[in-house]
């Protein structure tokens, strides 16, 4: 089960790292979702096929439609957690400035005003509108940036989620 789902998760994954070396999509987290959603199904038809096909491969795939959901569902599980893990990856998460930011002061440590005077709209508010635009959750016209309905969708999701859990609004 566990060499089925690495398989699972890995064709894949493969998949996005040699596109992405290729050429950079633009709306990368959509693309990274529907590869995985997608992605470990197709890979799990295919090595069911095998199998059918080829009985060497039955000692090293999962037996019966039970272990094979196991398998399905391990596989989306940790291709949830990457795709949760992906975002500060591609665009430098707020936290992952500062860490890289002090990191580059080295021992003697970074005074707190030029710390304050490097984390500026351009560091951390701009890449992430430029994020929301490309992903297509906003648009720009005008001036004035608006919410798209994929975008709101997405607002609500998390604004729901974070009621259930008594979270507050947060940011």
């Amino acid at each position: 089960m566990l060499l089925a789902s690495a398989i699972l998760f890995l064709v894949p994954f493969a998949v996005h790292v040699v596109w992405w070396r290729i050429r950079w999509p633009q709306a990368t987290a959509s693309i990274v979702i529907r590869l995985f959603v997608f992605g470990v199904p197709i890979c799990a038809a295919i090595l069911i096929a095998a199998e059918s096909l080829d009985p060497a491969w039955r000692s090293l795939l999962p037996e019966g439609a039970s272990h094979w959901a196991e398998s399905i569902l391990l596989a989306l599980a940790v291709a949830a957690a990457y795709v949760m893990s992906y975002p500060p990856v591609e665009v430098d998460s707020p936290t992952l400035v500062i860490i890289r930011v002090i990191a580059a002061a080295g021992k003697a440590g970074l005074d707190k005003n030029e710390l304050y005077r490097l984390l500026d709209d351009e560091a951390l508010v701009v890449p992430r509108i430029l994020d929301l635009l490309r992903e297509g959750l906003a648009s720009e016209a005008g001036g004035r940036y608006a919410l798209t309905r994929k975008g709101s969708g997405l607002a609500g999701f998390f604004a729901g989620w974070r009621k259930f859990l008594r979270a507050g609004k947060g940011g």
